[in-house]
């Protein structure tokens, strides 16, 4: 029988903050054999990349690990970081789920996964320049030859992602541990990148474990599944035998939550689909363009976008990214742009749709009484230092006269356990809510 290349029994992970010991893990264990999917699943929060990051040896200081976790025959936890340092990038790697955050901003990408081939194996500098175009390549980056220049800032968050799946799958790891590959990537990547995991784990008998809360992914692409709730397993088993019979309740709600694309038949537009008013759009844009640099080397992101949006109306913005995700520039242009020409950007300055007469052109204001916006690499929107509870109450108070006691009111739901916690003692998902 062929040895686990990754064995978990009974793994803990605590962590220690101002208000008191959290467990984030409790008494885990999972396997992966050689050319094995497993993928663990579960609500945001539930200690998913816990688990990925112990397996790794990359907890942070604040943690404290217990039972086992061994890669390839070395045993991680308690391991010193010298054998951690040969054990990551040649027998295991990972795939972060954060791509901004684990990239070097002062550094060209195709040196940065240079580096990681020169690392764990003799070859030269050249030889290793070459290696980093070709997993450019692989991994779908258009002209990796010139791309290979480029700085982190320079991509898309896409492009970055793969950039990520690039270093790595560079020396072929045995093992590999991927944080939400796909979660920054349109469907057309995504496909490509799974068959890209799919050939590695067949071609060189990689073993996979792929944390992930998008089950059409796991459906696709996992030999077998593990859900976690609140830190534990609840139910493991065949990925058929999971998705298409569960045992467990908490497995049941989480398959009963995936949406599901549904195509109504053609009838009569509803009312509130018919052409509005003026009065009743918030946000217009006509025939807006927007180019970056200048010169031949000016780069054209937008180029004649005309788009509304009424009150009370939800327009979805799709594509693919770098190129069809233009439109989203365009969103965040109607929210932020910097000079009157050639945009409109309407906001009703008081309760109802289309109260006030739309603010001068310039820049519009932000927050609750004008356009506001979710960012999407929330690691990179908040502050550091910041507690959850103030940064929320300080939100709450932009674009009004200040109130605490009525920040504090709006907060309390949603800072229930976290509030007293820095933006990097959360999950994924609970930065983004």
């Amino acid at each position: 029988m062929t040895a686990d290349i990754l064995r978990i029994e009974n793994l803990g992970v605590t962590f220690s903050t101002e208000t008191g010991e959290v467990a984030a893990v409790r008494e885990v264990s999972l396997r992966v054999r050689p050319g094995e999917t497993l993928a663990l699943v579960g609500e945001s929060g539930s200690g998913k990349s816990t688990v990925a990051l112990a397996a790794m040896g990359l907890l942070p200081g604040t943690a404290r690990a217990t039972g086992h976790a061994v890669v390839g025959g070395t045993a991680v936890v308690g391991a010193t970081e010298a054998d951690l340092a040969g054990l990551r990038g040649r027998t295991a790697s990972m795939v972060f789920q954060e791509p901004a955050t684990a990239l070097d901003p002062l550094t060209r990408i195709g040196a940065q996964i240079a580096e990681v081939i020169r690392n764990h194996r003799p070859v030269t500098a050249k030889e290793a320049a070459g290696e980093a175009v070709e997993l450019l390549r692989r991994v779908g980056i258009p002209d990796p030859g010139t791309r290979a220049s480029a700085f982190p800032f320079q991509l898309s968050g896409g492009q970055r992602q793969r950039v990520v799946i690039a270093m790595a799958i560079a020396n072929a790891p045995s093992l590999l541990i991927a944080d939400e590959p796909t979660t920054a990537l349109d469907v057309t990547v995504q496909a490509e990148i799974l068959d890209l995991l799919r050939s590695l784990a067949a071609d060189f008998d990689t073993g996979v474990l792929l944390v992930t809360h998008n089950m059409g992914v796991v459906a696709d692409f996992a030999d077998r599944v593990a859900v976690m709730l609140q830190g534990e397993i609840v139910e493991t088993g065949p990925v058929e035998e999971v998705l298409l019979r569960p045992t467990h309740e908490y497995t049941r709600r989480l398959l009963g939550a995936v949406p599901r694309l549904t195509v109504a038949e053609p009838g009569p537009t509803p009312a509130n689909r018919r052409e509005r008013p003026a009065a009743d759009l918030v946000v217009e844009l006509r025939d807006v363009s927007v180019r970056f640099g200048r010169g031949r080397r000016a780069v054209r992101a937008l180029d004649g976008v005309s788009l509304t949006v009424g009150a009370g109306e939800t327009v979805g913005l799709v594509g693919s990214r770098a190129r069809a995700s233009r439109p989203r520039r365009a969103s965040r242009w109607a929210s932020y742009h910097r000079r009157p020409a050639r945009c409109r950007c309407s906001a009703p300055t008081s309760a109802g749709p289309g109260a006030g007469p739309a603010r001068p052109a310039g820049r519009c204001r932000r927050g609750p009484a004008g356009p506001g916006g979710l960012a999407r690499r929330t690691h990179e929107r908040g502050r550091v230092r910041r507690r959850a509870r103030c940064a929320c109450t300080a939100g709450h108070a932009c674009g009004r006269a200040p109130d605490p006691g009525r920040g504090r009111t709006r907060t309390r739901p949603s800072a229930e356990g976290v509030g007293r916690r820095g933006p990097r003692e959360l999950s994924g998902g609970q930065r983004q809510r």
